[in-house]
């Protein structure tokens, strides 16, 4: 019996609540600015309820502040406790790692992603930040990189420079820009993209052996074209995460 079913996955962002409700393979998408968890939190989660009756939640969070809140209204709404993820329970499940550090969400994205796999993974995340992470074969996380997200990226050129402004996140036609605004575009997607790909290959490279490469995060539309087909795009990569991690914490629990 799949003991992720009927599940809701809570990933507390550093911009956005995003929440999923699963049943077996389906998955319902929601998402909820972080400014306005305290306003609309409660029709969110009512919102929910009409999707079916819930037998778990889990949750993962990186802000510290609002997690008891969080877990509080969502205790008050479905009757269950959250599985809170952190670095403490994912090493009860088998994660080793000797970073310092590490925010829930790489972690458990990785590790959650791990258990599926079993394989060498490199995960790029194009979120609020963009993240590189890598997992070995043995479930050792590695470590990364972070960098500014691609919405970051575009408000700092416009706010700390005296001539350019705000541009769509949208690729270019061309990788050399013919106006101002294409050359922000190729910038901000195209060399983020091309960044990623070249830390990439110096990961394996110092490493010394080959990865299974996953895009994710809001921005993965934006960016697949430009890492290649040897990426593997996957919009819900940290919901099922989650959903593993959840079946392995009701597995190992006698």
């Amino acid at each position: 019996m799949d003991l992720a079913t009927n599940l809701l996955a809570l990933d507390l962002g550093n911009s956005r609540l995003k929440a999923a409700f699963l049943v077996g393979e389906k998955i319902t998408n929601f998402s909820l600015e972080s400014s306005d968890l305290e306003k609309n939190l409660g029709s969110l989660f009512k919102e929910i309820s009409l999707c079916g009756k819930l037998q778990g939640i889990i949750l993962c969070s990186v802000q510290p502040s609002s997690t008891e809140n969080l877990c509080k209204e969502a205790k008050k709404a479905f009757g269950l406790e959250p599985v809170i993820v952190d670095q403490i329970l994912l090493e009860k499940l088998g994660l080793k790692t000797e970073t310092v550090g590490a925010g829930n969400d790489r972690l458990a994205t990785a590790y959650g992603l791990w258990l599926e796999y079993r394989q060498n993974l490199l995960i790029a995340d194009f979120g609020t930040a963009i993240t590189l992470d890598a997992i070995n074969l043995e479930g050792e996380f590695l470590g990364g990189s972070i960098s500014p997200g691609l919405k970051l990226c575009a408000e700092a050129l416009k706010n700390e420079t005296a001539q350019l402004f705000e541009v769509p996140l949208e690729p270019p036609k061309e990788v050399i820009g013919k106006n101002t605004t294409q050359a922000m575009q190729s910038g901000i997607i195209l060399g983020n993209a091309y960044m990623t790909k070249c830390l990439a290959e110096k990961f394996a490279r110092h490493c010394a052996c080959d990865f299974y490469k996953i895009v994710t995060g809001g921005s993965v539309k934006l960016v697949h074209p430009y890492l290649g087909e040897e990426w593997d795009a996957q919009e819900n990569a940290t919901i099922l995460a989650l959903k593993n991690i959840y079946t392995a914490v009701k597995g190992f629990q006698p």
